[in-house]
């Protein structure tokens, strides 16, 4: 009754997911619906629903107003999907997605049993950002995977295509000046839809000065800073700087050079390092990826530890993994600066534990290279080097004075 009167109050995630399972069954929308509700995930149906960003507008909403969210946003009908190429491919959009989003996308897929031709089909176009192909539905933007291309009997590329011109064939994009050397995009200038950020794979759009600096840290948010004008980079990274931004995509600054997107580099006497963003990029990304392994082990490998650790008074950023030698299996490892390789039996007395650069151990051990944009090496117990040789190559610390 309190509810009707005055709306639904503040719920944990758990509440949430079940509040939407009752619903749900209650309107038909589900039927005998599998619920996890720590993973705020419900499957009914063959059909599965994650709540993560929609949990995040729900608490964003007034309580008079979530009920009504729930029921005709989050529990309205599934699209119908197009099965043939020919129904897909006027309805096909170029995309972008940050690591966080591709990385955890295929741990859930794993962790429901699919394979790796159910993943999101994706390329790389600058460090931690892909493009991506959507089906653009009239209620929802569904990512195509690497099953739909071999059904269609169509390559990446081909499709990317595709989607990239009927990017360009909308509306333009509106850019406002709101400071010197400064533009910004999406929801404020009133072009509010899914693709704002995807707009980052048409250079021709970025003419407002040379090479310009830009930053996605949303799919609804895109921003340019010139970086002739001083302080623009600063500016940027504390937009970028924000992990509270639903439907992220990336924390890092990019810049195009001569037509071509790469990571940028800060300006000398930038408050924030692209380094510092970047870390945060992917130890926000690998904690969910832990997590899920955490949560649905695999026992065929194992997902290396990462930590991040920070100087406040340089600003630098070293990015640490563990690899233990008692380990029987794989050990999936994230791009990083150093590995505590540790050797002997986790916590006896006779366990040694030694720093070794990253680069040092690829060059020795030849890890195998994978497609994941988080755990993008494996290390085979084979391969772990020798107490000698790590102790040959140890990390030596740089002298402070």
């Amino acid at each position: 009754m309190f509810s009707k009167i005055f709306g639904i109050g503040e719920l944990s995630p758990e509440k949430f997911t079940g509040l939407v399972a009752r619903m749900g069954v209650k309107r038909g929308r589900f039927i005998n619906p599998a619920v996890d509700p720590a993973e705020m995930r419900i499957t009914s149906d063959g059909y599965t629903m994650m709540l993560g960003n929609a949990y995040k507008t729900f608490l964003a909403l007034p309580r008079r107003e979530r009920a009504k969210f729930i029921n005709e946003s989050v529990l309205r009908p599934p699209p119908e999907i197009p099965e043939t190429w020919e129904q897909a491919a006027p309805k096909l959009i170029a995309n972008v997605r940050g690591m966080t989003q591709i990385a955890n996308a295929a741990a859930q897929v794993r962790s429901m049993g699919a394979k790796d031709h159910d993943l999101i089909a994706h390329r790389e176009i600058a460090p931690g950002l892909y493009a991506t192909i959507a089906i653009d539905l009239p209620t929802q933007s569904l990512p195509v995977t690497f099953r739909m291309l071999k059904d269609w009997g169509k390559s990446f590329e081909e499709v990317l295509e595709r989607g990239i011109a009927k990017l360009a064939a909308s509306s333009d994009l509106a850019f406002i000046g709101t400071d010197a050397g400064f533009w910004i995009g999406g929801a404020i200038s009133g072009q509010d839809d899914t693709y704002v950020a995807a707009r980052i794979l048409l250079p021709r759009m970025f003419h407002m000065c040379k090479d310009p600096y830009i930053v996605v840290p949303q799919r609804g948010k895109i921003a340019v800073g010139d970086p002739a004008v001083p302080g623009s980079y600063n500016i940027l990274a504390a937009l970028a700087h924000n992990p509270d931004d639903s439907y992220r995509v990336s924390s890092r600054i990019y810049q195009f050079v001569g037509g071509q997107l790469r990571e940028a580099t800060a300006p000398a006497g930038a408050g924030l390092e692209n380094a510092e963003l970047v870390a945060d990029d992917i130890h926000g990304a690998y904690d969910m990826e832990r997590h899920l392994y955490d949560k649905y082990p695999d026992e065929s490998y194992f997902c290396a530890k990462y930590q991040r650790l920070g100087r406040k008074d340089t600003n630098e950023v070293t990015r640490l993994a563990t690899w233990s030698q008692a380990l029987e299996v794989p050990t999936h490892l994230p791009d990083v600066d150093l590995v505590s390789c540790v050797l002997g039996e986790p916590g006896e007395e006779d366990t040694e534990v030694i720093m070794v650069p990253f680069k040092a151990l690829l060059a020795k051990c030849s890890f195998t290279r994978t497609n994941s944009p988080l755990t993008r090496w494996i290390a085979h117990p084979n391969q772990y080097p020798s107490a000698e040789w790590l102790r040959a190559h140890e990390y030596q610390a740089p002298q402070v004075n």
